[in-house]
């Protein structure tokens, strides 16, 4: 016998997005997981703009990529992996952009500058 896993509110509305792309699902989605997710991406970013780019990024994907979500999992833990990624290849384009630039550091950035992700070892 199967166990079929219960869908919670942002999970069922992702879902309806995704069946019809109805975008007042997907703002309810938003509604709904912004803060937490806001709280992850605050922790991976040194500063409030960096983290609010990386958020609409892992909204952006999300829609972009919502037939990917297995609804078989959380939805939260699904985005939380897009906002990791997300931080993950703006530290490499900050990486790459340097590299190519010969330059080793910056002693001020601008808010929203993703090279001010934080990086964790």
């Amino acid at each position: 016998m199967t166990l079929r896993r219960r869908h919670n509110a942002e999970e069922t509305l992702f879902l309806r997005f995704r069946a019809t792309g109805d975008p007042d699902a997907m703002a309810a989605v938003y509604d709904l997981t912004s803060i937490g997710l806001l709280r992850v991406a605050r922790s991976m970013a040194a500063d409030p703009a960096t983290a609010e780019d990386l958020l609409q990024q892992t909204y952006l994907r999300a829609i972009e990529h919502a037939a990917r979500y297995d609804p078989r999992r959380p939805l939260f833990p699904w985005l939380i992996a897009i906002l990791h990624n997300e931080a993950r290849s703006a530290r490499r384009m900050v990486a790459r952009r340097r590299e190519r630039d010969g330059v080793e550091s910056h002693p001020q950035r601008a808010a929203g500058d993703p090279s001010t992700l934080v990086t964790h070892s």
